[in-house]
């Protein structure tokens, strides 16, 4: 009874000390721009498959198998759109898909996390996270100005009434 007890004691020690491991080899990421960043792409080309419809299962396998391939994220992104698999793509650059399948589901989960921390950020009155690449405005036109509450001007001095003859 007493050695079940320390092979019990001993089990659970050693995993103790396996989650933490485990735990800081899966790295999360709490902005898309930290996610992007350790993927080598750009979160204008997430959003642009977001845009496209892509879940972001499809987008953690594209960045997955984009890292573990040394290429450029739109490289694979084009191989997928011609409609190869994501295990004729892995083969073409030399490893099974089943090799990253696991890190492509955690990509998934932290750019689903990091999605769903930037849109509460911005519903309760965060400034949008800046784009480096783009700058707070990537369409390049100028942003109307917003007067602030103490300095609005009411409606009756910006429409001046029409004179009636």
């Amino acid at each position: 009874m007493n050695a079940k007890w320390t092979l019990a004691a001993l089990g659970g020690l050693s995993l103790g000390l396996a989650l933490p491991l485990q735990a800081a080899d899966k790295a999360t990421h709490q902005t898309m721009t930290e996610l992007t960043a350790d993927y080598n792409a750009q979160t204008t080309d997430v959003q642009n498959l977001r845009d496209k419809g892509w879940s972001w299962n499809e987008i953690g396998d594209a960045l997955a198998v984009s890292k573990r391939a040394d290429r450029p994220l739109q490289e694979v992104v084009a191989q997928r759109d011609s409609g190869m698999s994501w295990n004729q793509i892995s083969e073409r650059y030399g490893f099974k898909f089943s090799d990253v399948s696991g890190e492509a589901r955690r990509v998934a989960k932290d750019a689903r996390r990091a999605d769903k921390n930037e849109r509460q950020a911005i519903r309760h009155g965060a400034p949008r996270p800046v784009n480096p690449d783009t700058g707070p405005n990537p369409e390049g036109t100028e942003l109307p100005q917003q007067a602030a509450p103490s300095q609005a001007v009411p409606p009756s001095q910006t429409n001046p009434p029409a004179d009636n003859p």
